[in-house]
């Protein structure tokens, strides 16, 4: 059961990442953000929050609260 979480978490946790990673350095993505009428300090705030929500989900002893607030969806 434990490799079915950790598996499932890490995963999770690397598509945050990345997504946080495209927000911030991804050209394409950057100019659909702004064509959808988003400032640039929305598009980084997004990246810093899914950034702060997979190192959360990577601590193993955290409140299961606060796990649960990271898997919100977006």
């Amino acid at each position: 059961m434990k490799i079915m979480y950790w598996s499932s978490t890490i995963l999770i946790s690397s598509f945050l990442f990345f997504s946080s990673y495209t927000y911030v350095f991804n050209k394409s993505t950057i100019d659909g953000i702004r064509a959808l009428g988003f400032p640039d300090f929305f598009r980084i705030e997004l990246a810093a929050l899914k950034t702060i929500a997979a190192i959360l989900l990577l601590i193993p002893n955290i409140s299961l609260q606060i796990k649960e607030w990271t898997y919100m969806p977006e």
